[in-house]
């Protein structure tokens, strides 16, 4: 009894820090309605059916293929035994209107990711652990810390820090939050079809430099693009999102983005479904089994609450394990990795103890 009343404690007062710190990224973006919510409901409704029409959940063409890639290995100054891999990302934007916002944003059109141990000459190469950061992040030396990383290196793993577009080294001059995601969901699927085309990308060229395995784990938007991920290349060993977004439609009404009028807050949300379903995992097939895939939530969480992680538990039939911290403070996540050891161990991904 005394241990659930202090995990109900620690959930309610972990989470208190997620309020503070959605009013303040709010408050970092600027004041005013931008996007969709400057428009009115029918003007919501219009636009997001345009959207869904502009961008097709079943369109052959939406993500591309895993491409050949030879990246530019850059040294880290202090980090003798890393490297930063930089490639052209050569994206094109679906719809031409946003064609000129992608070309202005330079730093954005090459794909950045700092592999750990990429100086290693020694011994065989290990199996590759790529880890996605949430929004805000890219910075790698705080996201290395952010994700624990020494633990899975310890497991075994060689890690790479994937830069999401907009964040980190990729960031636009002058800009106060990304562009990605945006208040224009044309700009927000744009980035995840961006971010997919260079995760394949990645995957396909550490399978060819003979690591045996390469999974994916994900925070937060992260969470997303891991889960978006596993319905997109096959071959990954496992896939991990770690406290979650699952879908944008709920984060929205979540958070009070959609109409104060129940009835038109439905047909906004049912909306949202459509216009994002190109992207959204939990209206793709899997491509990665359940039993491959581990799902991380936090029971305190006010960002993305931990529905988003049971929805995406239940899509994919993957197991759920959860923790008492919330979203910024994540207390307890350790008992949460020790079921991700499990896991890679069980499959055979690294090796048993």
């Amino acid at each position: 009894m005394i241990r659930a009343l202090r995990r109900r404690l620690v959930t309610r007062a972990t989470g208190a820090l997620d309020v503070a710190f959605t009013r303040a990224t709010d408050a970092l973006a600027g004041k005013g309605p931008r996007g969709l919510a400057a428009l009115s409901h029918a003007g919501r409704l219009d636009a997001l059916s345009e959207i869904a029409a502009a961008y097709p959940a079943d369109a052959p063409d939406f993500f591309r293929p895993a491409r050949v890639i030879r990246p530019e290995r850059r040294p880290v100054p202090g980090a003798p035994d890393a490297v930063e891999l930089c490639w052209a990302s050569d994206y094109t934007t679906r719809t031409p209107e946003l064609a000129e916002r992608w070309e202005a944003a330079t730093a954005n059109a090459t794909a950045v990711v700092r592999h750990l141990s990429g100086a290693r000459t020694s011994g065989p190469p290990r199996p590759a652990l790529i880890l996605v950061h949430g929004y805000l992040g890219g910075n790698f030396d705080f996201e290395r810390r952010a994700f624990s990383v020494p633990r899975f290196e310890a497991l075994g793993f060689d890690v790479l820090l994937y830069t999401l577009p907009f964040h980190g080294l990729r960031a636009e001059p002058g800009r106060r939050v990304p562009r990605f995601p945006g208040a224009d969901p044309r700009v927000t699927l744009e980035g995840f079809r961006q971010a997919a085309g260079e995760l394949v990308d990645l995957v396909a060229h550490l399978r060819g430099l003979g690591h045996p395995q390469v999974g994916i784990l994900g925070m937060s938007l992260g969470g997303f693009t891991t889960s978006m991920l596993a319905t997109l290349e096959p071959s990954l060993a496992f896939a991990v999102p770690l406290i979650p977004l699952a879908c944008f439609a709920d984060w929205a009404r979540d958070h009070g983005r959609l109409s104060k009028r129940p009835d038109e807050a439905a047909r906004e949300h049912a909306a949202l479904l459509r216009a994002y379903a190109a992207i959204s995992p939990l209206q793709r097939t899997p491509r990665v089994s359940g039993e491959r895939m581990l799902v991380l939530g936090a029971e305190g969480d006010r960002i993305t609450p931990l529905h988003h992680a049971e929805a995406l538990s239940a899509h994919f039939q993957a197991p759920l394990h959860t923790f008492a911290g919330a979203h910024m403070l994540q207390l307890g996540r350790g008992r949460a990795f020790e079921a991700f050891d499990r896991m890679v161990r069980g499959h055979g991904v690294v090796p048993e103890r």
